[in-house]
């Protein structure tokens, strides 16, 4: 049964559709909850591509990467860019170099360190995709990246030029929008048996006389003795 509910209670690790899509929520801050698309673009693309203009190559800001998820929120899914919030991105390196910043931006895909973080909540994926982390600006692996397999793996792949990974979109999203959650039958029941049972001890705690004196006065023309 499809459930429709605010994004603020949907619990970490549990899977929502909005506007034809599926998530996973990560995790919640102030009025913004972080979700993770529930699988991959089937499109094999690059981190970035070789006549790219810019010199930095492995930076995610920027990267074709970065462009294709914005591409898929405003051509494709106008309903989830709507409810996409802007949030800075740590793009420390795995060497521990921070020359390319923490930028705030809305299109996004996981950095290496919440893929550790969260990974408990991350369902496999159906193909590789790409991290936003870089290997280091400043070495010989400028064009270096990090990938996950299918297996939830993470190698450095020393070319950002491959066309092998995917996106996998990483998303704040307003906690106040309506998704819609998948609830199970037997826990709707639950829910109305806890609901039954409430009532009938409220009920119980009442005493007789004053359930005749509610019956008199919701029975219009009729007095009680």
């Amino acid at each position: 049964m499809i459930k429709n509910m605010e994004l603020a209670q949907v619990r970490r690790g549990e899977s929502f559709i909005l506007d034809g899509v599926k998530f996973v929520k990560l995790d919640e801050d102030a009025h913004a909850s972080f979700v993770l698309t529930a699988d991959v673009f089937p499109k094999h693309i690059p981190f970035e591509h070789k006549d790219a203009e810019r010199k930095d190559h492995d930076n995610f800001v920027g990267s074709y990467l970065q462009k294709h998820v914005d591409i898929w929120l405003h051509q494709g899914h106008p309903n989830i860019s709507k409810a996409v919030v802007e949030r800075p991105i740590n793009l420390l390196s795995m060497c521990g170099e921070t020359v390319y910043g923490t930028p705030c931006v809305f299109g996004r895909v996981l950095t290496l360190d919440e893929y550790r973080r969260y990974r408990k909540y991350i369902p496999l994926a159906s193909d590789w995709y790409w991290l936003a982390t870089s290997y280091s600006p400043n070495s010989s692996n400028y064009g270096s990246a990090y990938r996950v397999s299918t297996a939830g793996s993470v190698f450095s792949v020393n070319d950002v030029y491959d066309g092998y990974g995917c996106a996998r979109p990483a998303l704040y999203l307003e906690s106040s929008i309506l998704v819609s959650v998948e609830v199970e039958t037997d826990d709707i029941e639950k829910m109305q048996d806890k609901v039954t049972a409430l009532q009938r001890e409220t009920l119980t705690a009442c005493k007789n006389a004053e359930l005749i004196a509610e019956l008199f006065r919701r029975i219009p023309g009729v007095q009680e003795d």
